[in-house]
C-alpha cells in the first residue's frame, strides 16, 4: 500500500512497545521519517534499532533515521524535548 507518505516526518508517542510500535513500524516501511518517543531510554532505543533493522532497503529508517527520545510526553518539558528532537513533523499519533 502506498500511503503517500514517504521523506515525511511522521511522530509517534507511546512508541516503544504495543500499537505506538505497531504505528511507527507502519510509518518506517511506508517510508516516513520517524521519530518516536517513550518514557523508558532502554526500549526505546531498542524500538529504533527494530525499526532501523525491520524497514525495507532505501527507506529512511533502514539508513538509520530514527529519532528516538526518552521522555513523558504527559509532561510539558518531555513534549518540549520531543519536539526539539524530531524537528517539524507533518503526522503525530500517540497510543499513551
Amino acid at each position: 500500500m502506498d500511503l503517500g507518505i514517504r521523506d515525511r516526518v511522521a511522530a509517534v508517542g507511546g512508541a516503544s512497545s504495543g500499537l505506538g510500535y505497531a504505528c511507527a513500524l507502519e510509518l518506517a516501511r511506508e517510508g516516513a521519517k520517524v521519530a518516536i518517543a517513550s518514557r523508558d531510554e532502554a526500549r526505546i532505543r531498542k524500538a529504533a534499532e527494530a525499526l532501523r533493522e525491520s524497514s525495507p532497503p532505501g527507506t529512511p529508517a533502514s539508513r538509520g533515521e530514527v529519532v528516538a527520545v526518552a521522555a513523558d510526553l504527559a509532561s510539558r518539558r518531555g513534549a518540549d524535548e520531543f519536539l526539539a528532537a524530531r524537528g517539524p513533523s507533518e503526522r503525530s499519533t500517540s497510543s499513551s
